[in-house]
């Protein structure tokens, strides 16, 4: 499964993948520019949650930081940018 931009995200980069999911944990994909997120997982999913790891530049949060709707990416409450009603990602499985 692979997580891809939406035309909504900040990143114009609709076309690769940016993160990859392995079991419930996440990485960041050869076109991710934050190189640490290719080798040491950033995020793990939980149910339909997102949370970051102990590996994430911005520390680890008991609170989930996305919210998967359908083969959407949502920004929670938690996260830094705060909530979007808006996709951040879309998923490709």
């Amino acid at each position: 499964m692979h997580f891809y931009n939406t035309e909504y995200s900040k990143t114009q980069d609709t076309l690769r993948p940016q993160f990859k999911v392995e079991g419930n944990k996440v990485y960041g994909t050869m076109y991710n520019q934050s190189q640490g997120s290719k080798l040491m997982p950033w995020y793990e999913v939980r149910g339909n949650k997102i949370y970051t790891t102990v590996h994430n530049p911005q520390g680890h949060d008991v609170h989930p930081w996305y919210e998967i709707r359908g083969d959407k990416v949502y920004q929670t409450l938690n996260h830094p940018e705060g909530q979007s009603h808006v996709p951040t990602f879309h998923i490709n499985k």
